[in-house]
């Protein structure tokens, strides 16, 4: 099998007669916005503005001294304050504090916290029942700014966090988060450090016109639940220059969240940029207009996702773009999962969340999985109004997948999933030529689809290919097995790119550099691997139909999609790939022949031999090309002869063109 050095997926759409905008910046909500039209990167004093510093109210910044009711008495005076605006300090130092409200309303207005210093979080859980770190409920008009950190001192709490996220029961205690802000109106947070929370860094609830801007939320990727940013049932916020490196999501978005704009985010390590999960509690409100863009995701587990639980309650969320961003070694860049926490073969009832208007545009750069984009939408709402354009993922040498099931198409669009196994040229003019195409753009390692426009994505039946007719004796592989079970698969609602069938799997498997063990070793222990799901060795020679050592590392093996999965967790197993053909007329897969334990190679193809040459045959499939184009020309001279309306010519590539193709 060939594969360029750099396997690449290409995903273009094309909108024609879109009806669907992208997510629009945020509309103000009611009530004035106090900073619009202000520049708000500097901070100036007031006229007049008090600065109470906590020093001055019997605060030791040592580290060590209890400061909790210091904090509170000049809270109090700031908030209070009659003659004026007024500031609370924290200067330079170490603040040690227990939980504490900072509640509004204020008389004065707005009220600016400088932090300075570092405030310290006690480390006693027990002390934060029921509540979080540092609380600030019905405000119109506050900040914090002034470069300080917060350190919530998570580190011995992080044993007793619950993942409240996927737990199903709807029972779960959360860990303190780090800032909590309810009920609130016009408030800034800016220029402020966040570390070691022992939940949340930030959490934003009921509140309208909130800036989160340069802020560095950061901790260890190993702590649990610790997402940077935390928005729900909020109008209004936007999120700038940030720096987010922690244990959860970077920016999680639930229920009840409108008018959400991202910009300039630096997100990793971390699970990436989170919309839900959503159908989880009954009676949830939607989610609408979220933006996302000029980010970067740098070794996160996850990238762009959108998720919601399936057999749960009713949802919705809509006009939502992500665009112009970056991603470096991001497992799983582009996610749309409505099968949240089930079984990778889910068997509950689907998901009720509508999804709709949901645009993916200009992301690019590097990826650790082979399956880029994985859209798994409902059957009883199927995602409608996706597209998706200008992706550009790399994966190394290895080859790349996206998956889409359930689809309903809000316009007409087309994509193209190409990987470098075949040309960019020949495969686009082919989706873009094609006047019939499969209804679901659901496909192995490369596809190209059309989506009519309001077409709802059928459940495909299971589909028999015909194949050679040995089932035994010599020369036997498990290619020519002429029942290999497909008829007892369950249906599956994606319709499939020739020999990708869910039961011939191309694993891929890793090996050490240095030194590099021999091609016999490889293969042995191809066949090691597969005997301990099939028992023994001679079983295991008799399911793999192809191996390869050299462009990548790994066979193609003739099994179930349940043996699938437990082959994904063996050791030394990268990822299990549904196979799909390399050479579509002769029906074969890549790489070298593997026939009753030994291996046949196969030099045509090899990277070198399949380059372009004038002087060897060219491939059946072009002769057959050139034949079909043939016949066009002779068919249109017919209709002119006739006086039929002209047909429009096929444009050939130089290469059609050398050898005597039509222009």
């Amino acid at each position: 099998m060939a594969i360029a050095k750099s396997a690449v997926i290409l995903i273009l759409c094309f909108a024609l007669a879109c009806h669907a905008s992208p997510a629009r910046k945020p509309n103000p909500v009611a009530g004035p916005d106090i900073y619009r039209n202000k520049n708000m990167a500097k901070d100036v004093l007031l006229p007049g503005e008090k600065i109470l510093s906590v020093v001055d109210f019997g605060a030791e910044g040592d580290g060590e001294f209890d400061c909790t009711q210091a904090f509170m008495d000049a809270w109090r005076k700031v908030c209070h304050e009659t003659n004026g605006p007024a500031r609370l300090l924290v200067p330079q130092g170490r603040f040690l504090v227990s939980s504490m409200f900072f509640n509004g309303p204020c008389t004065s207005s707005p009220v600016t916290i400088q932090v300075q210093g570092t405030v310290l979080a006690t480390t006693d859980i027990s002390e934060f029942a029921n509540s979080d770190w540092l609380m600030f409920q019905k405000h119109d008009g506050l900040k914090i700014l002034g470069g300080g950190t917060f350190d919530g001192q998570g580190k011995e709490s992080w044993s007793f966090s619950e993942n409240c996220e996927s737990s199903a029961d709807n029972v779960c205690a959360r860990n303190p988060s780090s800032l909590f802000f309810s009920d609130s109106h016009n408030v800034i947070v800016q220029n402020i450090k966040s570390v070691n929370p022992k939940g949340f860094h930030v959490f934003v609830t009921k509140c309208t016109n909130i800036r989160l801007r340069k802020l560095k939320l950061l901790a260890p990727e190993t702590s649990p639940n610790t997402d940077g940013i935390h928005v729900s049932h909020s109008d209004t916020v936007l999120i700038s220059r940030n720096t987010i490196a922690t244990g959860d999501d970077c920016i999680s978005m639930i229920q009840g969240v409108k008018n959400i704009f991202i910009n300039k985010l630096k997100c990793g390590p971390g699970h990436g940029i989170s919309i839900g999960s959503l159908g989880k509690y009954e009676n949830e409100l939607e989610v609408k207009g979220i933006r996302i863009e000029n980010c970067s995701l740098t070794g996160t587990t996850n990238g762009l996702r959108i998720k919601a639980w399936p057999d749960k309650y009713p949802g919705a969320a809509s006009d939502i773009s992500f665009s112009n961003i970056i991603m470096d070694n991001v497992k799983n860049p582009i996610i749309i999962d409505q099968e949240y926490e089930c079984d990778p073969v889910c068997k509950k009832k689907p998901s009720l969340v509508k999804l709709k208007n949901i645009h993916f545009a200009n992301v690019r750069g590097t990826t650790t999985s082979p399956l880029a984009v994985d859209l798994r939408c409902s059957k009883t709402f199927p995602c409608e109004g996706i597209t998706i354009r200008d992706i550009d993922l790399k994966v190394g040498l290895l080859p790349t997948t996206a998956r889409c099931r359930i689809v309903s198409g809000g316009e007409r669009w087309e994509m193209a999933y190409l990987n470098a196994r075949r040309t960019l040229a020949s495969n686009l003019a082919r989706a873009l030529s094609s006047s019939s195409a499969s209804a679901c753009p659901s496909r192995c390692r490369f596809t190209f689809a059309l989506l009519p426009a309001k077409q709802t994505i059928p459940v495909s039946d299971p589909v028999n290919f015909p194949v050679r007719s040995k089932s035994s004796g010599s020369g036997y592989s498990p290619l020519n097995d002429p029942s290999p079970n497909w008829s007892n698969r369950p249906p599956k609602e994606t319709i499939l790119l020739d020999g990708c069938d869910y039961e011939h799997w191309l694993v891929v498997m890793e090996f050490p550099d240095n030194p590099k063990p021999s091609d016999e070793h490889m293969v042995n222990t191809y066949v090691k691997t597969l005997a301990q799901l099939l028992g023994s060795e001679e079983e295991a020679k008799k399911k793999i139909y192809s191996v390869s050592t050299t462009t990548y590392t790994g066979f193609g093996a003739l099994i179930s999609e349940e043996l699938s999965y437990k082959l994904k967790e063996l050791p030394g197993v990268l990822w299990v790939l549904p196979d799909s053909y390399l050479d579509v007329p002769n029906k074969d897969y890549g790489g070298d022949l593997f026939v009753d334990g030994k291996v046949i190679p196969r030099p045509q193809y090899r990277y070198s031999e399949r380059q372009p040459s004038r002087s060897r045959p060219r491939p059946r499939h072009d002769r057959r090309r050139e034949t079909m184009q043939v016949e066009r020309r002779d068919q249109q001279n017919w209709s002119q002869g006739q006086g039929g309306p002209m047909q429009p010519s096929t444009g050939m590539n130089s290469r059609n063109l050398a050898s005597g193709g039509e222009n």
